[in-house]
């Protein structure tokens, strides 16, 4: 997704801070890549993820940081998206008891299954809030169908995070880049 879309949804969220990069991190062959430095003063973050590769018919997942820890507990997540597949199938995927944040299900690993996402985060650097999670994901699956998946979710502690980690269900993420940028307080 080209930066000026995400600026474009900032705006038509009402949010007109300015946006700062953080971080970007190219995948190579990796069984999670992590952001430990999530800055000081920001009210929101956006991870835009560009032509992620991966093994084939694997998830994508996120997971929390905590004072460096990764947070695993068996309810510390929840999530609800709607599914749009181009083959007219359609459907929910909700979860109120999850050990991590599942962002996308079955990615392709063969030319040109890949996905691609922008993921607004809210509340990170506050102790005394949930942290909500808003996403938009192109996938094309591991049957070559494009997949269009959007929603939200949440990691259900009061914690302020230290980091975040994203890793696919097993095996490696090939190839593709991460960016993590700040909304500034203004």
């Amino acid at each position: 997704m080209p930066l000026g879309s995400a600026r474009f949804g900032l705006i038509s969220l009402g949010i007109s801070d300015s946006l700062e990069k953080i971080e970007a991190q190219t995948l190579s062959d990796d069984t999670a890549v992590d952001f430990d430095n999530l800055g000081t003063g920001y009210k929101a973050h956006l991870f835009i993820c560009n032509n992620i590769h991966m093994d084939d018919n694997k998830d994508q997942n996120l997971r929390t940081k905590v004072g460096g820890s990764v947070q695993s507990n068996a309810d510390d997540y929840f999530r609800a998206f709607d599914n749009q597949y181009t083959d007219n199938n359609w459907y929910e995927d909700k979860d109120p008891h999850l050990d991590r944040l599942r962002l996308n299900a079955e990615v392709g690993g063969y030319s040109p299954e890949c996905w691609n996402a922008y993921i607004y985060m809210f509340n990170a650097l506050d102790s005394t809030r949930y942290t909500f999670f808003t996403q938009s994901n192109n996938i094309i699956a591991f049957n070559g169908v494009l997949n269009n998946r959007y929603g939200a979710g949440a990691y259900q502690e009061t914690d302020a995070l230290s980091g975040v980690q994203f890793y696919p269900s097993s095996g490696y993420m090939r190839s593709g880049t991460i960016t993590l940028y700040g909304i500034r307080n203004s």
